[in-house]
């Protein structure tokens, strides 16, 4: 609304021969238009087209309806008219992004309350105007759709207002099986004018949670072990499956096969065979082994370990780090060796020697100094 667009509707010569021709638009609005300067008197060759621009300028946001007329002269026959119905349709700018995020296997429910960007108040009574909504996939892939058509339910809870300033709330309900991502619109419709307002949907759903009990392979360093597990589809259908570990995960474990198909739900399932081939010793290992259809992902945590180790017993040492016997009991028995010698000279007895021995050495170190030199 408030803008101009435009489009062309293609007329064309349905026979071998030139004929003149004549456009007329018919309609009880101004905002349609004519673009052409020259409206008659064309004259087309055989088997020819030509464009005819039409301007459409809404002032409300409602839908608008008109008739473009051809009018044609083919030599004797004067009365060759072609109709086009002509539909414009007023849209909003666009609205603010509703985002949904989650993780695949999840039940996820998102509440939103939209205002009606110019909304006009005519036609409103106290009785409120009423809207209906539709989601839209401009963008999709096919894949994209079915998904979003398959696990999306979208729930209008009163699409009815009595003022321009009201709210409509819409529920989300969103349960997807798979990580995927995609855009989409909620469309919402005036009724009694067919004005339409657009509200772009955001989807990015991320990888689900590991299943509740993880995998466990034990191995011995440069062996391989080997675990076998069976897997059932979804549903009573069998599908194409891919299987992988993550680019996280430790490269001593593989999986195999890597891609086949998954046996229908109540069957004995597809085999798959888990390899843990240890190379060192070292912390556990572990790694995210992934399986996924088109439809649903499973994830499993493998986690590893090697074998218990259990100490040896009754083995003689091959070191030799014992003393003799013999050797140790003469060591034990030492006089000197259980005499304390420094708490023996801190005794005041000892001092008072050590006092008198130390007067006499400087004594005789005087009278040394004191004798004369000898000449040699």
């Amino acid at each position: 609304a408030g803008r101009r667009g435009a489009a062309a509707a293609p007329p064309e010569s349905p026979s071998a021969d030139s004929f003149d021709s004549s456009k007329k638009a018919e309609t009880g609005y101004e905002v349609f238009k004519l673009l052409p300067k020259t409206t008659r008197e064309i004259v087309m060759a055989p088997f020819t087209s030509i464009q005819v621009p039409i301007s459409f300028s809404p002032d409300n946001i409602e839908e608008k309806g008109a008739r473009l007329i051809v009018r044609g002269e083919l030599g004797q026959k004067k009365d060759l008219v072609w109709i086009y119905n002509i539909r414009g349709l007023a849209e909003a700018p666009a609205g603010n992004s509703i985002l949904l995020r989650c993780a695949a296997k999840s039940n996820h429910k998102h509440t939103v309350s939209l205002g009606l960007y110019g909304l006009a108040d005519e036609g409103m009574d106290a009785e409120g105007e009423g809207f209906v909504f539709r989601i839209e996939y401009p963008s999709c892939t096919d894949r994209q759709r079915r998904y979003l058509e398959e696990w999306l339910y979208v729930v209008g809870d009163d699409l009815t207002l009595t003022s321009v300033d009201g709210l409509l709330t819409f529920q989300f309900l969103f349960s997807p099986l798979r990580p995927f991502s995609a855009g989409a619109e909620l469309v919402v419709i005036r009724k009694s004018t067919g004005g339409r307002w657009r509200f772009p949907v955001r989807v990015d759903v991320e990888d689900a949670e590991p299943e509740d009990k993880p995998i466990v392979i034990e191995a011995a360093i440069k062996t391989v072990k080997k675990v076998l597990f069976s897997m059932t589809n979804r549903t009573q259908e069998a599908a194409k499956f891919q299987a992988f570990f993550t680019v996280d995960s430790a490269s001593t474990l593989s999986v195999s096969p890597a891609s086949g198909v998954l046996e229908p739900y109540g069957t004995d399932g597809t085999e798959f065979t888990l390899a843990y081939a240890p190379l060192e010793y070292g912390k556990a290992e572990r790694g995210r082994l992934i399986v996924q259809t088109d439809e649903c992902q499973w994830i499993y945590d493998v986690l590893t370990r090697h074998p218990g180790y259990d100490v040896p017993g009754d083995v003689p040492s091959k070191l030799d780090n014992r003393l003799d016997p013999h050797l140790s009991a003469s060591l034990g028995t030492s006089k000197l060796g259980k005499k304390n010698i420094i708490a023996e000279n801190m005794k005041s007895k000892n001092i008072m020697q050590g006092r008198v021995r130390n007067d006499k050495a400087k004594q005789i170190l005087s009278k040394v100094k004191d004798l004369p030199a000898v000449e040699r």
